[in-house]
């Protein structure tokens, strides 16, 4: 879904799964109803916009508003911890920020709801045993043309920014040989294939938008599309256009 940024200008939030450990052996948990219940007592929310529930049990997840800059994402990242932290250690336990669970731990349940009963159902075993946590970003864009657009630009940088990323070369007490486990289990579900590149549609006046692609950053003629160079982006000396800023769907909900 893409969400249209306001005239103010580019809005981002940023979402942050966490493993809930035992405090004494590390190994996953099943708390994380207790937490969320914890968060209530200590004064909190309990759940919904902040600090939520995961697929499983042993997860959950923390949120930050609509930001409008920087400084506005770190000060709520730096809270929605804190709020994490005070929760969990009432509940006896620690949240960890790891892509997949480092320690071994007897099977996982669904989180109740009926939003993952309904996945538990459509994918069996594989709902189970997707315990993987993310940071995800979320940036708004101003029309879907752009989103596009953009979309297209970050294809070729994927596998740098899974490289950067990679953090759970562990798995249920083993070491998987990969310094990224994480992206090899999620790549079980549908939704998670990579697209080809788009094209991009046309807006409700039937033009192109003014820079969405600008002249000066397409391929030349007779250039294989095959292998993609990395994206340029463009100075605005060039586009002498604000669309030339990266940028990227807006916050919404995605799946667990």
């Amino acid at each position: 879904m893409v969400e249209t940024a306001p005239a103010r200008g580019v809005t981002l939030g940023v979402e942050e799964e966490f493993l809930l450990v035992g405090a004494d052996d590390g190994a996953p948990a099943g708390g994380g109803r207790d937490v969320v219940d914890a968060d209530r007592a200590l004064g909190g929310p309990g759940g919904g916009p902040g600090l939520q529930r995961e697929l499983l049990a042993t997860m959950v997840e923390t949120a930050t508003g609509v930001c409008t800059d920087l400084a506005g994402v770190r000060a709520e990242l730096a809270a929605a911890r804190a709020r994490l932290e005070r929760a969990a250690r009432k509940a006896g336990l620690r949240p960890l920020a790891s892509g997949t669970a480092p320690m071994a731990a007897p099977a996982r349940a669904v989180t109740p709801t009926r939003h993952y009963r309904q996945m538990a159902r459509l994918y069996g075993r594989l709902a189970d045993e997707t315990e993987t946590c993310g940071c995800h970003v979320h940036v708004g864009v101003p029309d879907r043309e752009s989103a596009v657009a953009v979309l297209n630009h970050l294809r070729p940088w994927l596998p740098v920014l899974l490289a950067l990323s990679a953090n759970s070369p562990y798995h249920q007490g083993a070491d998987t040989g990969h310094a990224s486990w994480r992206v090899l289990v999620l790549s079980r579900w549908p939704p998670t294939r990579y697209r080809p590149a788009s094209r991009r549609p046309r807006s409700t006046t039937g033009r192109w938008p003014p820079c969405a692609v600008p002249a000066s950053c397409r391929p030349e003629r007779g250039t294989r599309t095959g292998s993609p160079a990395p994206p340029t982006i463009c100075p605005p000396s060039r586009c002498g256009s604000r669309t030339s800023r990266p940028a990227s769907t807006g916050p919404s909900s995605r799946p667990g």
